[in-house]
């Protein structure tokens, strides 16, 4: 098999997936199965292309709308609903995330902001000398 023909096997394996909405173990499980008749198919025909391929197997998005259309349609739809409720969740997780990060961050700057205010650039130091002063005497009254 050349290196051309193996990016056509990797092109088409990925347009297969890419196709499927969700991908639990049913959907691995065909998948696997369209794998191994795409690796039967190129190790019988080793003068295959891309067309030969889909002609023989069929279009991507066939076998996957294919796949749907026999599928029940209460696990689909069980299936479709879990699997947006998890996108649902992540995208929920994700920008409380981002947006507590945020929070952080300006309180972080505020921090470093006033404590750049504070922060002692210079330091004066003044001596003062006292001497002593002559002071006129007392007086004495006697």
């Amino acid at each position: 098999m050349t290196g051309t023909q193996n990016k056509i096997i990797k092109k088409y394996k990925r347009e297969i997936r890419q196709f499927f909405p969700i991908f639990t173990k049913n959907e691995k499980r065909f998948f696997n199965d369209i794998c191994s008749t795409v690796s039967d198919y190129t190790e019988s025909h080793t003068d295959f292309t891309l067309e030969t391929l889909i002609d023989e197997i069929g279009e991507p998005k066939d076998i996957v709308s294919r796949y749907l259309l026999d599928m029940d349609g209460e696990i689909l739809r069980k299936s479709l609903f879990r699997t947006k409720f998890v996108r649902f969740a992540l995208g929920i997780i994700i920008l409380l995330t981002v947006t507590i990060g945020l929070f952080k961050i300006r309180a972080d700057y505020l921090t470093f902001i006033e404590g750049r205010k504070s922060y002692i650039h210079q330091e004066l130091i003044e001596t003062i000398i006292l001497e002593e002063s002559d002071t006129p005497p007392e007086e004495t009254n006697q």
